[in-house]
């Protein structure tokens, strides 16, 4: 089991340098775009969206603690409180 800080640690690192996002069920990312690169974020999601066939969830739209549990639920396998 890993500590409490080294998780949110591993966590801040990847929202901050990855767009993560939810799709059947699995946490994806795209590979080459850097979060802090996205100079208008609103419009680089919409444009995330209109191209998915599936609904997905984007985690830098979501409070930091809801992105945090959803993440920790796909990297951890924890299971929601």
């Amino acid at each position: 089991m890993q500590q409490p800080e080294q998780v949110r640690a591993a966590f801040e690192r990847d929202i901050g340098n990855k767009v993560l996002f939810i799709k059947d069920g699995k946490l994806l990312f795209i590979n080459g775009i850097r979060l802090k690169a996205i100079a208008d974020r609103k419009m680089y999601f919409a444009s995330l969206r209109a191209r998915q066939a599936q609904p997905i969830v984007i985690l830098a739209e979501l409070p930091p603690e809801q992105a945090f549990d959803l993440w920790k639920q796909h990297v951890l396998g924890d299971k929601p409180n």
